[in-house]
């Protein structure tokens, strides 16, 4: 800047902000939050101090990774600027990191109690993993061991798989975003059958990008299930919880995923013995049904059959009964027939006599008649008209 050029004070506090921001660059500072405090949950404020001075600095609260209270320890990665308005010094926090086991594991615990309360926990958010997966994506560092691990372990136990891995940072102030990314672009521009999210042990500041907020929040909205596989068994996240499944190690990651082909192998040889037992045991019990069957249709039959002979060992004296009361019968139909002929009108005129009607009626007094009426007289061969005279 030209020493004698005379410039305003508001065109003063730009030129230092310029210079402040494009000569330095992003700093990292290290010290002890103080006054923390945030304006319509939009705004954070606090200073970062150490035994001789502070340091204003504000962040919006979307970009925290982190839940910051007064006397954490933090690193602090932001751009140094001057207010327009007053000329007061400050840093733009681009991100936040803990610093130290005791602080870490203060703020591990408020966020967990946050996240719980919230329902991020609850089992019934879970998503079951596929018992098959076809294609599978692994958000790590390509240079981390965990992902050659993870390789060597799925195509040791299933083959034909499609595997796609996400690159990204595992450890630094800009590791929480860039895994988040990944979700999302696995959920919205990829979509697989399953998320491996995994990195190898260390300590709780190595692995605390697996301990913030927005990427909690992120494996809880995914739509694909994920296993977490950070760290070793003794280390927590809190991925570790949010996740569908949590898994020991990257290893067991692999392991939880896919099958081993022989145990898939044995299961349906399992399987085929079960079923053909079942078959069998159907078998044996529909034979056994049939032939209980068959013996009572046999005792049925048996005994209609006996009552049968018993009719038909009965049936010749029966049958003498019958024709001899049928001869009775005859014979007493014979005799009363005979009788019934000599009975009968006919046989009567046969013997001589004649009947004479008058007028249909037959005729048994002579005093009933007149002049004049007409007799028919019958025969037993014919009849003859005759007229009263």
């Amino acid at each position: 800047m030209d020493i004698e050029r005379i410039v305003s004070v508001s065109e003063f506090n730009r030129l230092v902000s310029d210079y402040l921001e494009q000569g330095l660059g992003s700093v990292v500072v290290q010290g002890e939050v103080s006054g923390f405090r945030v304006n319509k949950e939009r705004l954070v404020y606090f200073e970062l101090k150490d035994e001789r001075a502070r340091c204003l600095c504000f962040a919006l609260t979307h970009e925290l990774d982190q839940p910051l209270e007064d006397g954490m320890e933090v690193k602090v990665t932001g751009v140094p600027k001057l207010f327009q308005g007053s000329g007061g010094f400050h840093l733009r926090v681009q991100a936040v990191e803990l610093v130290g086991a005791g602080a870490l594991q203060k703020a591990f615990e408020k966020l967990k109690k946050k996240l719980e309360a919230e329902g991020l926990f609850d089992a019934r958010g879970k998503v079951p993993l596929p018992r098959f997966p076809e294609s599978i994506g692994i958000i790590t560092s390509p240079t981390a061991a965990a992902y050659t691990d993870i390789l060597r372990r799925l195509h040791e136990r299933w083959g034909g798989l499609s595997i796609i891995l996400a690159p990204v940072a595992v450890q630094g102030a800009g590791a929480p975003r860039a895994i988040a990314g990944a979700i999302q672009y696995f959920n919205e521009a990829h979509p697989i059958d399953v998320i491996i999210l995994t990195r190898g042990g260390g300590s709780m500041e190595d692995l605390q990008a697996f301990n913030s907020e927005p990427l909690a929040r992120a494996v809880f909205a995914s739509k694909i299930p994920i296993i977490a596989g950070v760290g070793h068994e003794r280390d927590v996240t809190l991925v570790d919880f949010v996740a569908d499944v949590r898994a020991s190690t990257p290893t067991n990651a692999a392991e939880l995923v896919v099958p081993h082909r022989r145990e898939v192998g044995r299961q349906l040889d399992q399987m085929l013995q079960n079923a053909l037992g079942t078959i069998e045991r159907d078998a044996r019990t529909r034979a056994f049904s049939l032939q209980q069957a068959l013996m009572r249709a046999w005792h049925a039959i048996g005994h209609r059959l006996h009552v049968v002979d018993g009719l038909l060992a009965r049936f010749p004296y029966a049958f003498e009964r019958v024709a001899y009361a049928y001869h009775a019968s005859q014979e007493r139909l014979v005799q009363l027939t005979l009788r019934l002929r000599a009975l009968s009108p006919m046989a009567t005129l046969t013997r001589g006599y004649s009947i004479t009607r008058i007028q249909g009626k037959i005729l048994r007094d002579a005093t009933v008649v007149s002049a004049g009426d007409i007799l028919e007289t019958e025969l037993a061969k014919g009849a003859i008209n005759s007229k009263i005279m």
